[in-house]
């Protein structure tokens, strides 16, 4: 059963009135995760 993605979303504008797009939002959470891994990570060496 095949499925369309709908990958026009990423590009959309978020529904908060931010201007700012979902894929934006997706990069800024794995930036902040990335940052505090290795924050984490420097502390504990």
């Amino acid at each position: 059963m095949p499925y369309h993605w709908n990958w026009g979303i990423l590009l959309s504008p978020v529904s908060t009135g931010e201007p700012a797009t979902y894929l934006g939002c997706l990069f800024s959470g794995l930036w902040v995760t990335i940052t505090v891994s290795l924050s984490a990570r420097v502390r504990l060496e």
